[in-house]
């Protein structure tokens, strides 16, 4: 294996699972391996349904209920920053001066489950806040994803 490589192998095969041991039996020296489950990152069909469903419901729902106006990218940045932030407050132990930083994790990074579990979330609050009920994508979108379409 070179510096830096990535393989990506399915532990399922027996053969390979073997052919990785074996490399790695022969690595000598210091190394750093990582070995990570690989998922699907989020589908087309899930982002047109959210864009579609959920970030127009939540535009619709803010200029109708709240009198403001917004594009669907920044009804998007509003969601992401609600359910997709992290954020983390340091204290200078000497001064008790804190700070707070929040990081925004990008939407178009999460694999399947994670960018349904957003969906559901965002889902729950546009229901609890504006009464709005996003609809369910359709079923078929649902046997194409488990068939390994679209």
């Amino acid at each position: 294996m070179s510096a830096w490589e990535t393989i990506i192998i399915d532990l399922s095969d027996i053969a390979r699972k073997r052919e990785l041991l074996s490399r790695l039996g022969r690595l000598q020296g210091l190394h750093e391996i990582r070995i990570k489950e690989r998922r699907r990152v989020r589908s087309n069909p899930q982002n047109a349904w959210y864009w579609g469903c959920i970030v127009e419901s939540f535009v619709l729902a803010l200029e109708e209920q709240w009198g403001e106006t917004v594009t669907p990218a920044d009804a998007h940045e509003m969601l992401r920053d609600k359910f997709l932030s992290v954020q983390k407050t340091h204290i200078n132990e000497e001064t008790g001066v804190f700070c707070v930083i929040t990081r925004r994790v990008s939407s178009a990074k999460l694999d399947t489950r994670e960018f349904s579990e957003y969906c559901e979330k965002c889902r729950d609050f546009l229901a609890d806040w504006f009464g709005v009920i996003v609809p369910d994508p359709d079923p078929c979108y649902y046997a194409g994803e488990e068939q390994g379409g679209k």
